[in-house]
């Protein structure tokens, strides 16, 4: 009997792995959210050499996971100062090179064009404050390298980056919405699938 019951507690163990497995796979993070994710670990990087002095090998191997090696060499170089014991970023709201301030809403665009990713957002007509923006798109440039999206430029541009627009919504969401649907009518049938399973094995 434990024999059975242990076999049966196997089955299901089994069973809720695969389909967390498959639900998983089906609902994996939007592009967009991969892109704009690899911008927020830059910046985290970025503020963590702020606090300490390294090499500029040091600093590049921190970037690297980031961005693309010789992007991140050129950042170290524009932004690396030297110090007592090596070198270290300056504490600024203005770095000279870093990801721009997006606001990661709906003006936060992103354009893929041939494998090329450009996060963009739009500034200007902004003359209230004590800072005045050009009209101008800011813009970052991803790449997918060895199947990790990374940095690979960041500038400005005049006229608006070419691509096709990644929506923000989830795409292909009417497929999920199917999927749901079928995963819900698939769990309804387990404990029936399992009275009837008991009932032969005690017979």
């Amino acid at each position: 009997m434990n024999v059975w019951l242990s076999l049966i507690c196997a089955l299901f163990a089994f069973m809720a792995v695969f389909l967390q497995g498959d639900i998983g796979a089906a609902y994996g993070k939007p592009e967009r959210e991969a892109v704009f994710e690899t911008l927020g670990s830059i910046a985290d990087v970025h503020e963590k050499l702020t606090e300490k002095e390294r090499t500029k090998e040091d600093m590049t191997a921190l970037l690297e996971p980031y961005m693309d090696k010789n992007f991140a060499a050129r950042y170290v170089e524009v932004n690396a100062r030297p110090a007592e014991n090596g070198w270290i970023f300056d504490s600024t709201d203005a770095p000279e090179l870093a990801i721009p301030f997006f606001s990661y809403d709906n003006h936060t665009k992103i354009n893929e064009a041939h494998g090329v990713y450009t996060v963009y957002e739009y500034v200007g007509h902004d003359k209230d404050g004590p800072v005045s923006f050009k009209d101008e798109y800011l813009t970052t440039t991803l790449k997918e390298i060895k199947g990790k999206m990374k940095v690979t430029d960041i500038g400005r541009s005049k006229i608006e980056p070419p691509g096709n627009e990644i929506p923000s919504e989830y795409p292909q969401k009417e497929k999920h919405v199917e999927d749901r649907a079928a995963e819900k009518a698939v769990f309804p049938l387990l404990p029936i699938d399992c009275n009837l399973l008991l009932t032969r094995i005690f017979q």
